[in-house]
């Protein structure tokens, strides 16, 4: 059985097709069973945290796609012991590209971050460690400014014919209006009114 780590070997040095199938089949290893998945778990953590650094060396924008969608697979599985938003540059840089399929990969890792970062907000009745919670809202302000600050960026009045998020075209704004529409969704109402008053947006 060929392992996460094999895949993403074909991914990173074969050719377009097998690159692309090898890109699919990371999912089926993720979920198949198998003997030594602690193994596969450690190199999984690797692949994420070089991520960036390996993505800065592709060439080829098919391969950075497949590469992309691969690590969207497994980025919930990324290492805990590092803070929730190690990889939050690369993911804003991605966010920026012109290719829509790698844009949708970011708001996929983006979100999966989102149902740990607000845990505390959507079942306050337990306990959280204060040092979590304040560093969990501190990630969420900085998100929260990173998606304001791009959507004010890439506003343009021709946007404002769509009435609802999902009927805009494929475009920047329309990936970071998704992640704001979703981060409202897992904060609430109240929490994200707390953030606006706080940074002065009305």
């Amino acid at each position: 059985m060929i392992t996460i780590k094999q895949c993403f070997i074909i991914i990173l040095t074969g050719n377009e097709k097998d690159s692309r199938e090898a890109k699919k089949k990371v999912r089926k290893v993720l979920y198949s069973s198998g003997e030594n998945k602690k193994g596969e778990f450690e190199d999984i953590a690797k692949e994420i945290e070089n991520a960036p650094i390996t993505y800065q060396n592709i060439n080829e924008d098919w391969r950075k796609q497949n590469f992309v969608g691969a690590i969207a697979t497994i980025y919930y599985l990324h290492d805990k012991e590092l803070e929730r938003d190690f990889l939050f540059h690369w993911l804003f840089m991605l966010l920026d590209s012109d290719d829509g399929t790698i844009r949708y990969s970011a708001v996929k890792m983006i979100t999966n971050e989102l149902g740990p970062l607000t845990f505390h907000l959507r079942c306050p009745e337990y306990e959280h460690p204060q040092e979590k919670v304040e560093e969990y809202d501190r990630i969420l302000e900085q998100l929260f400014i990173n998606l304001y600050f791009s959507f004010r960026n890439l506003w343009d009045p021709k946007y404002k014919k769509y009435k609802y998020v999902h009927k805009l075209p494929s475009c920047k704004l329309k990936s970071v209006e998704m992640l704001l529409a979703r981060m409202r969704e897992s904060c609430g109402d109240e929490y994200m009114e707390r953030l606006e008053r706080k940074l002065g947006i009305y």
